[in-house]
């Protein structure tokens, strides 16, 4: 009887388990909460999985998100639909023939099916989803003012075809998603501005990361706003020099992987309190030569101590003290003459061991400010180079928040080492100001990977990766992964630029000419 209680009560988990994932099936969803015979007469659906709080888009408490295809084709009367923010996967709005509103973002669309008449759609969010295409005829070109498409996956079509939206006010076409342009997953619009000259109320575009030609002095409204990060991103992209981005990296690497390398200690270094497996980093073991003498006295001691010996010494055999009254005894003298032999001996060797040990001290100092030099030389050229983008904290986009990030890395390491003169910082690191504050630079290298040097050094590589996406997808988009068909040939593309042109050069010469 237990086992079969079990076995009922496994069982019975398993359904719930099973219903759970049901009930986050959309159609389910709908089916549960929307009757059949309610549907008619519905103008509104808002499944969204987002409330605007104070103008802040916030996902709903307690909201589970919406998975896979959603069928609306028994809403009829339907005319706002917003179900943003979920994981729907396709729309069936086949029967919906009176949709004036469709909000549709974030999702994982695919697909979008329209009625085959015409719809008098005005608004269109549908940005961040997959869709390759949409049947632009299916939508009435005096009706639609707003457009929002990007971040998807459209296949490559002409910008041309948004030309007939006479009245349309916004458009939005573009990419800067960083994650899914590596991953080939974007828009691909492309051809000239030109063709969209007659959008008289066109007040903002968003063609960011496409092939879409920046001749924006065609489009006729003074007042258009080019949106997104696209202009200033460039700017900045093709402004750094990623070659001495690299040189730099590399240099303030080499210096921390040497200055931070463990290393045992000597033997003249070890006393009672130290254990000969302790290790410190390779700066914590310099010091200046000016400072030597604080510390000096455990060698020099050594040498005084002989000395010390070597008179007494002397004296003992003058004095001529012994084990026995015997003048003429072996033993008389044995031990005077044992430490006037010896002493000369350990005071050759005590003063050579100082010399070495002083002149090894010397050079792990003077390779020291050999390596801070270099170090300091690069930092300040990254300082110079980052100093053209003082307002960088009002751009956007993946290249800008990367050179952002860095320069806060930048500064925060040099609020920490300039030292102030005259009750000012002069905004420059250099070598007495670092060799001064050599405690708080050791403390920071002994962090390893979290150390603010480091924090430097990743900040440069993500700037140098994210500038060279930016490039590669602007100026050489046939070496990025593509997922639809390979169509995108080297002929084909010559081919496709010079119909551009030829058709810029058709649509500038005036028709009553």
């Amino acid at each position: 009887m237990k086992n079969d209680t079990n076995t009922q009560t496994n069982n019975q988990n398993q359904e719930d388990i099973a219903e759970v994932k049901e009930k986050s099936s959309a159609q389910q969803w709908l089916d549960e909460n929307y009757p059949k015979e309610a549907r008619s007469s519905i103008k509104e659906l808002d499944l969204s999985g987002w409330i605007d709080k104070d103008g802040k888009w916030e996902a709903k408490p307690n909201w589970g998100k919406l998975i896979g295809d959603l069928d609306l084709s028994t809403f009829p009367s339907l005319e706002k639909l917003d179900c943003s923010f979920n994981k729907i996967t396709s729309l069936n709005l086949s029967n919906c023939p009176n949709l004036t509103e469709l909000k549709c973002w974030d999702n994982q669309l695919t697909a979008i099916k329209l009625p085959k008449s015409q719809l008098d759609l005005k608004i269109l969010h549908a940005w961040t989803n997959y869709l390759t295409e949409l049947d632009w005829n299916a939508f009435n070109p005096e009706t639609l003012t707003y457009i929002s498409i990007s971040n998807n996956n459209f296949l490559r079509q002409n910008v041309s075809v948004f030309s007939k939206f006479i009245n349309l006010e916004e458009l939005y076409l573009g990419n800067d998603i960083e994650e899914r342009i590596e991953q080939g997953i974007c828009n691909r619009f492309y051809g000239s501005l030109v063709t969209l000259k007659d959008l008289t109320k066109l007040a903002k575009l968003q063609i960011e990361m496409t092939k879409v030609k920046e001749n924006f002095e065609h489009l006729s409204n003074s007042n258009l706003q080019i949106t997104g990060w696209y202009k200033k991103n460039e700017m900045i992209a093709k402004t750094i020099p990623l070659e001495r981005l690299y040189v730099i990296r590399n240099n303030i690497q080499q210096f921390l992987d040497k200055w931070s390398k463990e290393e045992d200690y000597e033997w003249y270094e070890l006393n009672y309190w130290k254990n000969q497996s302790d290790k410190e980093i390779a700066l914590s073991r310099l010091k200046n030569p000016d400072d030597f003498s604080k510390g000096w006295w455990v060698i020099t001691g050594t040498q005084w101590v002989n000395r010390a010996a070597l008179v007494t010494g002397g004296s003992l055999v003058l004095v001529g003290q012994s084990d026995t009254n015997d003048p003429n005894s072996q033993l008389y003298t044995q031990i005077g003459g044992v430490i006037s032999i010896t002493s000369p001996f350990v005071e050759t060797i005590t003063s050579y061991v100082n010399d070495q040990i002083y002149e090894t001290k010397q050079k792990k100092w003077d390779d020291f400010l050999t390596d801070a030099e270099k170090f300091l030389d690069n930092y300040n050229e990254l300082l110079g180079v980052l100093s053209q983008f003082e307002k960088i904290a009002e751009l956007k986009g993946t290249v800008n928040k990367s050179v952002k990030n860095l320069n806060e890395k930048v500064k925060k390491f040099l609020d920490i080492y300039d030292g102030e003169w005259d009750g000012k910082k002069d905004g420059e690191i250099d070598i007495d100001e670092l060799t001064t504050k050599r405690n708080e630079l050791v403390k920071d290298l002994d962090k390893e990977k979290n150390s603010e040097v480091q924090g430097m050094i990743d900040a440069i590589k993500d700037l140098e990766k994210k500038i060279i996406t930016y490039r590669k997808f602007s100026y050489y988009e046939e070496n990025i992964k593509k997922v639809d068909k390979p169509q995108d040939t080297k002929v084909e593309l010559e081919k496709e630029n010079l119909l551009d042109e030829e058709l810029e050069a058709k649509i500038e010469i005036p028709i009553n000419k």
